[in-house]
């Protein structure tokens, strides 16, 4: 499943299971940049 986000940039967007949250460097999952994943929770 491909989700687009509002803002497409250099960040990578990954889902926190509430919404749209950018990967500023926190604990998050590490994707291909470009790639958008949502997971099921």
């Amino acid at each position: 499943m491909r989700v687009t986000p509002h803002r497409v940039d250099l960040s990578i967007f990954v889902t926190d299971g509430k919404g749209w949250s950018q990967a500023d460097g926190e604990e998050k999952e590490e994707i291909t940049l470009g790639d958008v994943i949502c997971s099921p929770a």
